[in-house]
C-alpha cells in the first residue's frame, strides 16, 4: 500500500477524507491524538475508510487479469483435444491375421515376422490372430491390445491376396470389433502380399538360386 500512496492519495481525496494534505506532497509528522491513537493525516483518514471499501479500492488499483469463462463442454473438449493429440503421436498396435493351421509348423513364419517387430520396434505392441482352427482368434488379440492400453490397432492381412478372407471376412470381423470397443480405433491395411515392396522382395528370394532346403 505505501508503493502505491499517490494513488491511494487521490482516491481519499476523491472520498473528501484527506483535505489537509495533496498527493505526492511531503509527509507531515505524526502528532499524538487526543485519543492517544498518535495518528494523523492519511493513518488517521485509512482508519476511517471501511474495510470493504479499501478492497474495492485496491482492487481497482491492482486488477487482476479478466478471463473468459468457459462452459464445461469447453473445458472437456480441450482435454478431448490434447488427448486425440498425444494418441497421435503414439504408434497403434499391430494384428499379425492369417488364416490359421492346426499345424504349428504353418504358424512359425507369422510368428517370426512377431517376434521381428518386437526385437525392431520395442513400444509397438503385436499379437498374431487367425481366422480358424487355431487361437488367439481376432477378437482374443485384439482384448490383450486393449487391455495392455491399445487405442488404436492396425490389422495387417498376412495373405498373398485379397481373397474372401482379406476382402468379406476380415472387414466383417473388424466391424463386430468396433462396436465392442467403441474406444479403440481400427485400421485394415491391404494384403501384404500385395505390397510392392514384397512383390519386389519375393521376386528377388525367386531368382536366388544359392537358396536351398534341407529336402532340395
Amino acid at each position: 500500500m505505501e508503493r502505491d500512496r499517490d494513488a491511494w492519495m487521490r482516491r481519499l481525496l476523491a472520498w473528501a477524507l484527506v483535505p489537509m494534505q495533496e498527493a505526492g506532497a511531503r509527509n507531515r509528522p505524526i502528532s499524538r491524538q487526543p485519543g492517544g491513537s498518535g495518528l494523523c493525516g492519511r493513518s488517521a483518514a485509512l482508519r476511517c475508510v471501511p474495510i470493504a471499501e479499501l478492497l474495492a479500492a485496491h482492487r481497482a488499483l491492482h486488477p487482476l487479469p479478466q478471463r473468459p469463462l468457459r462452459g464445461l463442454w469447453g473445458i472437456v473438449n480441450t482435454f478431448w483435444d490434447l488427448y486425440e493429440f498425444f494418441m497421435s503421436k503414439t504408434p497403434p498396435a499391430i494384428v499379425l491375421f492369417s488364416h490359421g493351421s492346426r499345424d504349428p509348423l504353418w504358424r512359425a513364419p507369422i510368428e517370426a515376422v512377431a517376434a521381428r517387430i518386437v526385437s525392431q520396434c520395442p513400444d509397438r505392441p503385436v499379437q498374431c490372430a487367425y481366422l480358424e482352427l487355431c487361437e488367439p482368434t481376432l477378437a482374443q488379440a485384439v482384448e490383450l491390445l486393449a487391455q495392455q492400453g491399445a487405442t488404436r490397432i492396425t490389422v495387417v492381412p498376412m495373405f498373398l491376396g485379397t481373397g474372401k478372407h482379406a476382402r468379406e471376412d476380415l472387414p466383417s470381423l473388424v466391424e463386430q470389433l468396433r462396436s465392442r470397443h467403441k474406444s479403440v480405433q481400427f485400421t485394415i491395411q491391404g494384403a501384404i502380399g500385395e505390397d510392392p515392396r514384397m512383390t519386389a522382395l519375393m521376386a528377388e528370394i525367386a531368382c536366388d538360386s544359392s537358396i536351398t532346403t534341407p529336402n532340395s
